[in-house]
């Protein structure tokens, strides 16, 4: 029994006792391999300066490079040459603007927005003259896709 008290009173003191490691002593293998890298960085480092020291001493030093800054420039306005359409092209956009009108006012011959066929011409041909106004009254494909943007008509 007495045996048993003192086994179990050895194990209890056994456990709750810490055990502490000399921290000093105990570097890792990558603590000490850091500390040689920043040695030999120094040394590097200081073998420079005394190699520069013989010139700085005789007056040469070395320059600083001038940082590089890029210039300003102008950007140069794009000038984009102006297509010259043939009289037989301008008729075709024609044809195809008087085709565009028709069919407008075709698909849209039963809405009651255009209960009268004046009244959907009138709209059709107002779309037309504020395209040709943003085209510089000029009768182009810009017109032409100006006009189906606006009417609806792909």
């Amino acid at each position: 029994m007495k045996l048993l008290k003192h086994t179990i009173l050895l194990i209890l003191i056994a456990s709750c006792s810490n055990f502490q490691i000399n921290k000093k002593n105990s570097q890792t293998r990558e603590e000490k391999v850091i500390e040689s890298e920043k040695e030999r960085v120094a040394r590097y480092y200081r073998e420079l300066r005394e190699k520069d020291w013989e010139n700085y001493k005789k007056g040469k030093r070395r320059r600083a490079f001038k940082s590089i800054v890029p210039r300003p420039y102008k950007k140069r306005k794009v000038v984009k040459k102006e297509i010259v359409y043939t009289p037989e092209q301008i008729q075709e956009f024609q044809i195809e603007i008087d085709q565009i009108l028709s069919f407008f006012c075709m698909m849209n011959r039963k809405s009651k927005k255009y209960s009268d066929e004046n009244d959907c011409a009138a709209f059709a041909n107002e779309q037309f003259y504020q395209c040709k106004k943003k085209s510089n009254d000029k009768i182009n494909p810009k017109v032409i896709k100006c006009l189906k943007k606006s009417l609806g008509v792909n």
